[in-house]
């Protein structure tokens, strides 16, 4: 016998030479390649709009923000920041997380006319991925009067 006194691999040298051929037939065949992970869903900046109402000797200046997927849905409980330049150049920074229909609104009082400008400084979402390369616009102007 190859293998005196340890028949059929039954004992501590047999379990070894074992476990080495098993080792070296899996290295030569090769493990199936692991399966390529699903990407991460991504979504975008959908639209920019404002608009605003007068109360009185105030404005309500108004900007929402749609995000959308890369197939075109409203995508929910997505944290979108936004920086609203005022008229005398102050900056209001807002965020907020957008609803089942993807739009988030964000409102400012003030007393000052002329041009607001709003323009979306981040967007996420955990498990998702922003494609900001496909946003359709990402800042927005306004007149107020």
């Amino acid at each position: 016998s190859l293998n005196p006194g340890c028949a059929e691999y039954n004992c501590r040298r047999g379990r070894i030479a074992e476990a080495i051929h098993q080792g070296i037939r899996a290295y030569f065949q090769g493990d199936p390649p692991p399966p390529t992970p699903d990407p991460d869903p991504s979504l975008h900046v959908a639209a920019v709009d404002m608009r605003y109402q007068s109360r009185g000797t105030f404005y309500r200046v108004f900007t929402e923000v749609a995000i959308q997927d890369a197939s075109g849905k409203p995508v929910p409980d997505v944290m979108v920041a936004v920086n609203t330049i005022q008229p005398d150049a102050s900056i209001v920074r807002s965020s907020g997380l957008t609803g089942d229909d993807g739009w988030v609104t964000f409102h400012l009082r003030s007393d000052l006319a002329g041009e607001y400008v709003s323009t979306v400084t981040s967007v996420g979402k955990d498990g998702w991925l922003y494609d900001a390369a496909s946003n359709v616009e990402t800042t927005a102007t306004l007149q107020v009067q």
